[in-house]
C-alpha cells in the first residue's frame, strides 16, 4: 500500500517516509519552499496555481497541470495568497521507476531468464522535465485523486499499490512518445530540441485550457515565445499536424466528452467547446468522426 501524508495545510513543507512510494494532499494558501526533491516526484495541481523555479525557469502551473521532478532537482515552489492552491504530490522511489521501467521494456521471457541482469535507469529525460497536461494520464490521475479523496474521508493512511505504478507506467509511457516527438527535430543540438519542446508545451497547455475561446495563432505563438512562422514549422514537426488542426482536435475530443456525459443541447454543447455555432461544429464533427453529433451521441447510450 502507498502512504497518504494530508491534508498538509498552509504549508509546502512535510515529514515524508524514509522509503516506499506515497502521496501528499496539500492546500496551501500562502506558503513558499525551497528544497532539493529526493524521489521522482510529480506537483500535480487540482484547484488554483502555484509558480515553480528550476534550472532557471520560471513555471506556473494551473488547474490540471502538473510537474515531473527527478531526484537531485533544486527547485523552489510559490503559492501567493490572492491564489491559494490545492493539489496531489506524487513520490515515486527510484527502485518503483527503475522496475517499472524494465516491465515496460522486456518480455515476459527476459523478465523470467534474467531477472539478475537487467538494469534501467528510469526516467531517461533531462535532469527535470515539466509535463504541462496530463494527455494520457488523465484517466490515471483523475483515479488517483479520487481514491486520495476517498481514503481520507474515511480515514485511511494508505491507497493501493496499484494505482500509483499505473501512474508511473503511464508516465513512462508518455516519456516515450516525447522522446520522439523531439527526435523529429532534425540537425539541432539535443539541448535546442529540448527546450524548443518546452515551449511548444506552453502553447499546447493553452490550446486544452483555453479551447473554447477563440485562440489565434499568434496568440499561441506568443505564449510560446515563437515567430508565427517558426512556432507554426516546430509545431507541425513535432505534433505531425498544425495549430489550427490541434485546436481542432481537443474541441471534438472535449466535445465528444460532452456529448456522452451531459444531456445539453447539440448547439449550447458547440458554443462550450469553441465553435461559433450549430452548422459550423455539425460540419467539423462529420469530418473528424465520420458522424453527426447527434448520431454519435444516439452511439454511445
Amino acid at each position: 500500500m502507498s502512504e497518504i501524508i494530508g491534508l498538509n495545510r498552509d504549508t509546502l513543507g512535510c515529514p515524508y517516509p524514509e522509503t516506499g512510494d506515497f502521496v501528499v494532499r496539500s492546500s496551501v494558501g500562502k506558503a513558499e519552499k525551497e528544497a532539493v526533491s529526493e524521489y521522482y516526484s510529480v506537483k500535480l495541481v487540482t484547484k488554483g496555481s502555484e509558480i515553480y523555479h528550476f534550472r532557471q525557469r520560471r513555471q506556473r502551473l494551473r488547474e490540471g497541470e502538473f510537474l515531473l521532478l527527478k531526484p537531485g532537482t533544486p527547485f523552489s515552489a510559490v503559492v501567493k495568497e490572492a491564489s491559494p492552491a490545492e493539489g496531489l504530490c506524487l513520490y515515486f522511489s527510484s527502485h518503483t521507476v527503475e522496475q517499472t521501467a524494465i516491465a515496460l521494456t522486456h518480455s515476459s521471457s527476459e523478465l523470467t531468464e534474467q531477472q539478475d541482469g537487467i538494469t534501467s535507469t528510469g526516467f531517461p529525460w533531462d535532469e527535470s522535465a515539466a509535463v504541462l497536461n496530463p494527455g494520457r494520464l488523465q484517466r490515471s490521475l483523475d483515479t488517483l485523486v479520487f481514491m486520495t479523496d476517498e481514503a481520507i474521508r474515511v480515514s485511511r493512511t494508505s491507497i493501493p499499490d496499484c494505482i500509483m505504478l499505473q501512474v508511473v507506467e503511464d508516465l513512462l509511457r508518455e516519456n516515450q512518445v516525447i522522446r520522439q516527438r523531439i527526435n523529429r527535430l532534425p540537425q539541432l543540438k539535443p539541448a535546442v530540441r529540448q527546450e524548443i519542446h518546452h515551449r511548444l508545451q506552453f502553447a499546447v497547455a493553452l490550446i486544452h485550457r483555453d479551447y473554447a475561446l477563440p485562440l489565434t495563432l499568434a496568440q499561441l505563438s506568443a505564449e510560446a515565445s515563437l515567430s508565427v512562422f517558426h512556432f507554426s514549422r516546430l509545431f507541425r514537426q513535432l505534433y505531425d499536424c498544425s495549430p489550427c488542426h490541434y485546436l481542432l482536435k481537443v474541441r471534438i475530443e472535449e466535445s465528444c466528452q460532452r456529448l456522452i456525459s451531459t444531456l445539453l443541447p447539440i448547439g449550447e454543447v458547440a458554443l462550450r467547446c469553441g465553435f461559433p455555432d450549430h452548422t459550423s461544429f455539425c460540419r467539423a464533427f462529420r469530418q473528424m468522426t465520420g458522424v453527426t453529433p447527434h448520431q454519435y451521441r444516439i452511439s454511445k447510450i
